[in-house]
């Protein structure tokens, strides 16, 4: 008899990133290449005595080679963008820089129809937001109507699955380096779970490096096992999709979520490609909560 398989990487508790710069980058440096504690310390006493950072310690005690040194400093120019753009909250994140105006308000009504559907249907669900073309304000919902529910008690995932042109992760302001693609490409990474900038409760998980197969990784069997263990772990978990106009990717993960929510563009899409993308939904078993006119 098989054992009952383990829980993903992806859900182990995020870590908030260190407040010490030394201490991020030992973190950067053990995802670039596992170092055993007996060459931690070797590293730790070389900074003290020649006051280096960690990955040019490790390069002077020959541990690491100097493309994995290179790397490691790039990672962290893109944490201390990142810190500085989380200070900045994007103009998108409307329920962070306007938690009072109209769109923030908008975003309650929906939350509220959103869990009125959920109680009608007797349990709770992963939701994907899908919609007919690009530039139909997907990423914009998925953040803002995560941030709602995050409002109210309890924990709530977002997940990038827009593995073709990804931007939860500019909205968010958090690391891209690893994510969902990592995942389901079998590189299990520590830090793919990620504490969104100053909103308690909020998670969001990126794409992270952009496959050159995202069909085939949104199509495999462990991408729905991460959407049944975040299911399990979180309170609501809401999935950002490609636009259904690039291919089937987004008609896939509506159905490994078993729900869907339809966001469409004011004067954008056209009424037959609303009506084709519903028919789709319908035919895929995916419980569609609604249809939202989007004209952000």
């Amino acid at each position: 008899m098989s054992s009952a398989p383990q829980p993903l990487v992806l859900l182990s508790e995020p870590e908030r990133d260190a407040a010490e710069p030394g201490l991020a980058a030992e973190a950067l440096l053990q995802e670039v290449c596992a170092l055993s504690p007996t060459q931690w310390a070797h590293i730790r006493q070389h900074r003290q005595a020649h006051d280096s950072t960690p990955e040019a310690a490790a390069l002077a005690l020959g541990l690491i080679r100097p493309e994995e040194a290179l790397q490691v400093q790039a990672w962290q120019q893109r944490h201390a963008h990142w810190q500085v753009a989380a200070q900045r909250p994007h103009a998108d994140w409307v329920m962070r820089t306007q938690p009072q105006g109209p769109q923030a308000e908008a975003f309650r009504r929906v939350r509220s129809h959103y869990l009125l559907h959920v109680r009608q249907r007797g349990g709770r669900r992963p939701l994907a937001v899908v919609s007919p073309d690009v530039q139909d304000g997907r990423s914009f919902f998925c953040a803002n109507l995560a941030a709602s529910l995050a409002q109210l008690d309890g924990r709530v995932l977002l997940i990038d699955a827009n593995l073709r042109r990804p931007r939860l992760h500019e909205v968010l302001a958090v690391s891209d380096h690893t994510g969902l693609s990592d995942v389901l490409a079998g590189r299990h990474h520590r830090r793919v779970v990620q504490a969104a900038p100053g909103w308690a409760q909020l998670f969001v998980v990126p794409v992270g490096p952009t496959p050159p197969n995202p069909a085939e990784l949104i199509e495999s069997p462990t991408f729905a096992r991460l959407l049944q263990e975040a299911n399990e772990r979180f309170d609501h978990v809401l999935v950002d999709t490609p636009a259904c106009a690039m291919g089937m990717d987004a008609i896939v993960t509506a159905a490994r979520c078993g729900s869907a929510l339809i966001v469409s563009r004011c004067g954008a899409n056209k009424t037959s490609d609303l009506q084709d993308l519903s028919a789709a939904l319908k035919a895929a078993q995916v419980d569609t909560v609604g249809v939202v006119l989007n004209d952000h």
